[in-house]
């Protein structure tokens, strides 16, 4: 469901999920992946801001299953993780708001507007500069991924959450 929640700004969910898919072509070549990935870019160019092409609860179901039918098909926990690794912003994004709103003693099945992603919007930044912070974040995971060095990885993770620690921080409107 984090790819559901995650798909509120236009281009956002479609760019994230790209570097994934990408990876997953990596050691195994399928080729209605590959089918899929090419379909992903052609509909990114209606899905940006402003978009005209909505993708909604059928399109990001259908890529969070893909990506579930990915990790459990990985059959390498080292693969999944690495999965898991490109799309961080998108796990801590969803984790974090969930665990912030649980503490607020809010229902956390009621729909919201405090992603972080929602509230950088909201703070001014425009749709597709919230798309591409989020996208570049996963790219460059993608590229992260091929450094078989598990204290890089941490260290990566760890500038990455203060920076998304920091956009919250100095740009998002307030978590209320």
């Amino acid at each position: 469901n984090f790819i559901n929640f995650i798909d509120g700004i236009d281009g956002l969910l479609i760019g994230c999920c790209i570097p994934i898919l990408i990876f997953s072509q990596v050691n195994f070549i399928n080729i209605q992946i590959i089918t899929a990935i090419a379909s992903i870019f052609a509909f990114l160019k209606w899905n940006w801001d402003p978009s005209k092409i909505f993708m909604g609860d059928c399109g990001s179901y259908y890529l969070g299953g893909l990506i579930f039918f990915l990790i459990i098909n990985g059959g390498d926990y080292i693969i999944n993780f690495k999965i898991l690794f490109i799309a961080l912003p998108i796990l801590l994004d969803c984790s974090w708001c969930i665990i912030r709103r649980f503490l607020n003693k809010e229902n956390i099945f009621i729909a919201h507007k405090k992603h972080l992603y929602q509230r950088l919007h909201q703070g001014g930044i425009s749709h597709s500069n919230v798309s591409l912070i989020y996208i570049i974040i996963c790219a460059t995971n993608l590229l992260i991924t091929f450094q078989n060095n598990l204290n890089f990885f941490i260290f990566i993770s760890l500038i990455k959450i203060l920076f998304l620690n920091y956009l919250d921080k100095s740009f998002a409107n307030k978590f209320n």
